[in-house]
C-alpha cells in the first residue's frame, strides 16, 4: 500500500516554488498581519506549505549534511579539540 505523506504527487517533480492546497503558487501574504507577522488562524483558513519534491530534498540534504559535518567534526576530531594546550 503506497501511502503519500507529504503529498507530492500532485506538484511538479522540480520546482522552485511552494505551493498551496490548490496547487497554485503560494500566496504568502494570505497567511501574514498587516505587519508581516504570521498569522495561524490565516495560515489555517488559507493552506498549509507544500513543496514539490526537489525543493523538499534540497532541503532534507542540507540538514543532513549540517548533522554530518558536527557529528564527523566531534568524532574525528574531538580529542584534539579537548586539548586546548
Amino acid at each position: 500500500m503506497y501511502f503519500q505523506s507529504w503529498k507530492l504527487a500532485y506538484f511538479p517533480i522540480s520546482g522552485n516554488v511552494p505551493f498551496d492546497k490548490f496547487g497554485k503558487i503560494y500566496d504568502i501574504a494570505r497567511v501574514l498581519t498587516p505587519e508581516d507577522r504570521f498569522d495561524l488562524e490565516a495560515y489555517n483558513a488559507y493552506s498549509p506549505l507544500f513543496l514539490p519534491a526537489t525543493y523538499a530534498m534540497t532541503y532534507l540534504i542540507a540538514f543532513t549534511l549540517s548533522t554530518c559535518v558536527i557529528v564527523h567534526t566531534v568524532l574525528y576530531h574531538g580529542p584534539h579539540l579537548a586539548k586546548w594546550d
